[in-house]
């Protein structure tokens, strides 16, 4: 294949992952929530193969009161 650049070979990527979380309200005003995920990729191409595994985790907390509202 060509672009841009010139020839590019191609490659080829099989992988799985999972993403899970939590929300937690205390109360009507505020709520809280939790998240992590885990991918893995094998990457294939002319000349290399790699695995990738990346890993990621949130938290957000939210508060509302009316027409106000605030979220980190």
């Amino acid at each position: 294949e060509f672009d841009a650049r010139g020839f590019v070979p191609s490659a080829e990527s099989r992988g799985y992952g999972f993403r899970g979380g939590l929300v937690f309200s205390p109360s009507e005003t505020w709520r809280w929530s939790l998240a992590a995920s885990f991918r893995n990729a094998e990457v294939t191409s002319p000349g290399q193969t790699f695995d990738v595994e990346s890993y990621g985790f949130d938290a957000a907390v939210g508060w509302r009161s009316g027409a106000a509202f605030a979220n980190l």
